[in-house]
């Protein structure tokens, strides 16, 4: 499956930085392909979206040329949701399912969040939450001069996530992989094994030790992932 097309959705404020070495590491399996939101990297001049609906606009309107016969879909965090309503779109458009849509560190769209809601705090409360949350990097939010530009932008990230709701339509047709962190607070095994309700096609759930950027930690979360790009269609479905 050497051929396939990985695109890859970052978490809440993130790029492509985490998804580059994987290009060396899947050579063999994929063609990994990050995907950059705007407001960072090289679309640091465009404003980020806050709704996940113009977002996936967006980024379909820059994908669809790129799917080739055969594509996969990852996400992580946010990214997950964001590959999921990707996966939704693209289909809607008439385009075929991805082979597979890997969904990493992320409860399923139809369960919905709890407080605090995170995006209306002030800057300092802000920064400080997610500093607590871990996967930003402190220098990064200690720093005045690039907290000011990164914080609009994952402020705008978190306001994504933090104001979809789950709309009711048909599920997809293909197969969905659930990545979960066995200490993750934020989306437990429980949680990530509901994203089996949202496909026809078969499911599996995988678990990794680590909490909720276990993604960073996990040498398995590799292999894993070749073994689902081989298969191209995931085994049985779980109950």
């Amino acid at each position: 499956m050497g051929g396939v097309r990985l695109f890859c959705f970052p978490f809440a404020g993130g790029g492509s930085r985490l998804y580059q070495p994987w290009r060396a590491a899947l050579a063999e399996h994929a063609d990994v392909r990050p995907v950059v939101l705007p407001g960072r990297e090289t679309r640091i001049g465009e404003r980020p979206h806050q709704r996940i609906e113009p977002l996936v606009e967006d980024l379909v309107a820059g994908l669809r040329p790129q799917l080739g016969d055969r594509y996969a879909l990852f996400g992580h965090s946010l990214g997950a949701l964001v590959a999921y309503e990707v996966a939704r779109r693209l289909a809607e458009l008439g385009e075929p399912p991805p082979q597979v849509l890997a969904v990493s560190g992320r409860r399923a769209p139809h369960l919905a969040l709890h407080p605090p809601v995170l995006h209306t705090m002030t800057d300092a409360d802000f920064a400080a939450a997610v500093m607590r949350l871990g996967g930003t990097p402190d220098k990064l939010l200690r720093n005045p001069r690039l907290l000011a530009h990164f914080l609009p932008v994952l402020r705008a990230d978190y306001e994504v996530n933090e104001t979809y709701r789950a709309r009711r339509q048909p599920p997809l047709d293909c197969p969905v992989v659930g990545y979960a962190g066995d200490a993750d607070p934020l989306a437990t095994g429980t949680q990530v094994g509901a994203w089996r309700d949202t496909t026809t096609g078969p499911f599996r759930q995988r678990v990794f030790p680590g909490g909720h950027f276990f993604l960073r930690d996990a040498p398995a979360v590799l292999h894993a992932l070749t073994a689902d790009l081989s298969t191209g269609r995931v085994p049985v479905r779980t109950p």
